[in-house]
């Protein structure tokens, strides 16, 4: 059985037994025909997607090393 490419094996070897569970649940929701279904097919759409990049005016992020290992950064040109 093949889902998103990988067959279960491959799926149960990248996630917890807990997780793998809500992976099929969100899988059947979207093979449904609802709003619901709409919804997680429209987020699955959109995944990975970028709209654009921008300055926030305020925010702090706290990690345990250098930020640009966990976020992308970039510095505004009129700073």
């Amino acid at each position: 059985n093949k889902i998103f490419g990988l067959d279960e094996k491959a799926l149960a070897g990248k996630f917890r037994a807990e997780e793998l569970e809500k992976v099929n649940e969100l899988l059947n929701i979207s093979e449904g025909s609802g709003l619901e279904a709409e919804t997680v097919n429209t987020a699955r759409m959109l995944e990975g997607s970028v709209r654009n990049t921008g300055i926030h005016a305020c925010g702090v992020i706290i990690t345990p090393d250098d930020i640009t290992k966990f976020v992308p950064v970039s510095v505004a040109k009129d700073s």
